[in-house]
């Protein structure tokens, strides 16, 4: 590949990094007619790593939100001595909000919810009892960086019964 295809694709990456995309390998035979070299490979750049999602609670929407504590294993790791880490995660709009993870500091159950941020970000997306909310961790495949996404999914209601979600 030279320098030009190499920067071509490069930007492709770079613009294309939350999709699927296609790349068409070709080569060129002996006598210099070009082939193609393989079939259509399908190059997923973002890799989902984990998943979590709540459907909000009145404590949720008014305090803070308690998370399942497989969610601990998504973030980043808790400093020595600390009951708190901080991570940032970005909105369905691209809006990057900060939040706060807290666990208990005695007892063996170590109950975590998520502080600092959360009900300015309920506040904003007017978050209400029923509603949803999912936090997916991901990895870029081509840089390693990490990253968290935040989405918050309205409840859709009929005659007061949940029937589905929307997001926001």
């Amino acid at each position: 590949m030279d320098v030009t295809s190499q920067n071509i694709l490069e930007y492709a990456l770079s613009i294309y990094q939350d999709r699927t995309i296609y790349l068409h390998l070709l080569a060129r035979s002996r006598d210099g007619n070009i082939i193609l070299a393989s079939d259509v490979a399908t190059l997923t750049l973002i890799e989902k790593m984990a998943q979590v999602s709540k459907i909000l609670r009145k404590t949720d929407t008014k305090k803070r939100l308690s998370v399942p504590i497989r969610f601990l294993s998504s973030l980043p790791p808790f400093k020595l001595g600390s009951h708190a880490v901080t991570f940032e995660a970005t909105d369905e709009k691209g809006e990057a909000w900060t939040f706060q993870c807290s666990i208990r500091k005695t007892g063996q159950y170590p109950k975590p919810v998520l502080t600092r941020g959360w009900v300015a970000f309920v506040k904003s997306k007017k978050l209400q009892v029923g509603d949803k909310v999912r936090f997916t961790k991901r990895k870029n495949r081509a840089t390693a960086a990490i990253s968290y996404k935040v989405r918050a999914e309205k409840a859709i209601k009929i005659f007061g019964a949940i029937f589905g979600y929307a997001r926001i």
